[in-house]
């Protein structure tokens, strides 16, 4: 998890304080410049720190997530010299949170996915359980950015990791993958609701 210090961090909080806000705003707010700070937020929402909201797919509209708020939490921990051992940290802070909480806890926001999500999701499938190594052989991307993904493919419970470091879909990823086609015919929105019903449904059927 590779963070611009302080602004990343500056920017997960002012979205802590003040919910949601547009590039343009935290510019204002944070005396930066508008563009540089719209690109801040397509990283972050790339490492899963913060998403988009709104009634549109391509909503200009972003709030933080489970994860950014964890990563405030440990921003003394930070440093540029141990950047992974920190997204590592997050991860295993928010799997804990989620573990002692309700199984049954449900998507409550917009599955936003791009085709790189796609591409990671479907290696997934092929074996169950995968190290970062082989799946960037698979699909010939750096270690680094496969990391990147799938941390943020965990933070929305997209994909677990096991004990040995190994990747395998989650029960919502398992829903998602193979499914690229339907995702762009239906739009984010009306996607999520029909996952979020079908995972209730099998939910069930386990009972």
């Amino acid at each position: 998890m590779k963070l611009v210090m302080p602004t990343s961090f500056q920017v997960l909080r002012v979205l802590n304080d003040r919910k949601r806000q547009t590039a343009p705003n935290l510019a204002e707010i944070l005396d930066k410049d508008s563009r540089y700070m719209s690109n801040q937020l397509n990283d972050l929402a790339g490492q899963g720190l913060v998403r988009r909201v709104g009634p549109s797919d391509n909503s200009k509209m972003f709030e933080i997530t489970e994860r950014g708020q964890i990563a405030i939490e440990y921003a003394d921990e930070y440093s540029h010299q141990e950047a992974s051992e920190f997204g590592r940290l997050v991860n295993r802070v928010l799997k804990d949170r989620r573990a002692s909480g309700s199984n049954r806890e449900m998507p409550v926001s917009t599955i936003y996915l791009s085709a790189e999500d796609f591409e990671l999701l479907n290696s997934l499938q092929e074996k169950d359980g995968k190290s970062i190594e082989e799946i960037a052989t698979t699909i010939d991307r750096l270690p680094g950015i496969i990391e990147a993904g799938l941390a943020r493919l965990e933070a929305e419970k997209m994909v677990d990791q096991g004990k040995e470091g190994e990747y395998r879909l989650a029960k919502l990823g398992s829903l998602v993958s193979g499914r690229e086609k339907e995702y762009e015919n239906m739009g984010a929105r009306e996607f999520t609701n029909k996952v979020t019903k079908e995972l209730v449904l099998e939910d069930r059927a386990e009972e």
